[in-house]
């Protein structure tokens, strides 16, 4: 689902929600005014990037199937080669929202982040702060986090934080086991 802010198309500002996301609030606007001064901004949470490729490592195990430990271990190592390459942080970004101002920085972090994706990057959240760090070092990308601070824990990762509570919920089951799934019908909320 694509937000897009009702502004001048020079300091226009747009967003990405993932596929497994719903909006349960609008409008998003005050989203926006939380990072004036960014070209960019995400819901992160305190997992580092060690302990998100363990995360994902034993996501994608699971929703592949593998049982077989070769297989296993080869994936392992990728992921693990893969988080190596990015270097050490202590927080992971959560890809499912990502808030962008128009402009150079915005565009030079969205070519490096599709660079790591076209080149085979197992989940997206491994290469989100390593491609925001790029367009930072090279572009002067401004960065800001979303967060408002704790709201009720599901899954241990950006979804707990209260102001994504706000506008968002988990539209289906998820890797996260189900957290703010209320069933068939949809998420707990619905947009108004």
């Amino acid at each position: 689902m694509a937000l897009v802010e009702a502004r001048p198309k020079s300091s226009r500002r747009n967003g990405r929600v993932g596929a497994s996301i719903a909006q349960v609030e609008r409008p998003v606007s005050p989203l926006f005014a939380a990072f004036r001064a960014a070209d960019l901004a995400t819901f992160v949470f305190p997992r580092s990037l060690a302990g998100e490729a363990d995360y994902v490592f034993r996501y994608l195990r699971r929703r592949l199937g593998l049982r077989d430990e070769a297989h296993a271990a080869a994936l392992r190592r990728r992921v693990d080669a893969q988080a190596r390459s990015y270097g050490a942080r202590p927080e992971t970004a959560y890809g499912k929202v990502v808030l962008r101002r128009h402009g150079f920085a915005a565009c030079y972090f969205n070519e490096r982040w599709w660079r790591e994706l076209y080149a085979g990057v197992p989940r997206d959240q491994l290469s989100l702060l390593f491609a925001a760090g790029a367009a930072e070092a090279r572009a002067g990308l401004a960065r800001a986090a979303l967060n408002g601070g704790p709201g009720e824990a599901r899954c241990r990762c950006a979804a707990d934080d209260a102001t994504f509570q706000r506008y968002f919920g988990h539209a289906g089951p998820t890797s996260h086991l189900g957290a703010n799934w209320k069933g068939r019908g949809g998420p707990g909320r619905r947009a108004r």
